[in-house]
C-alpha cells in the first residue's frame, strides 16, 4: 500500500463481495490483489476446468486397469470419462508396470 489513507481501510470497508475473500485470505492479500488487477475485470475460471490436466495426469498416474470404478468414485467421474482420460496411457502401463 503506497498511500497512508490505505492502512485505514478495515475489512467492514471492503465492498461486499470482497468480504468472504477477507476471511479466506485475509485483508491485505484482498488490497494486494485489487491493486494488482485495479480497474479490469478478471474471470477466476471453476478449478476443476483450470487444473483438469493436473487431475488427469493423478488418474493416469493411479490408473492399474482393473481400478477404473475406484478411480471414477474418487474423482466424480463415470467410467467412460476414466477410460477416455487414460486411453493413450493403456499400453505405458504394460511397458512399464508399477510395483
Amino acid at each position: 500500500m503506497s498511500a497512508d489513507w490505505k492502512k485505514g481501510i478495515s475489512a467492514d470497508d471492503l465492498p461486499e463481495e470482497f468480504g468472504g475473500l477477507a476471511e479466506l485470505i485475509g485483508l491485505e492479500n484482498v488490497i494486494k490483489t485489487m491493486e494488482y488487477f485495479e480497474g479490469r475485470e478478471k474471470y477466476f475460471p471453476k478449478i476443476d476446468g483450470a487444473f483438469r490436466h493436473v487431475r488427469d495426469r493423478v488418474i493416469r498416474a493411479r490408473w492399474r486397469k482393473h481400478n477404473v470404478g475406484e478411480l471414477a468414485r474418487e474423482f466424480n467421474l463415470t467410467h467412460t470419462q476414466i477410460r477416455e482420460i487414460v486411453k493413450d496411457h493403456e499400453d505405458q502401463v504394460d511397458l512399464f508396470p508399477r510395483p
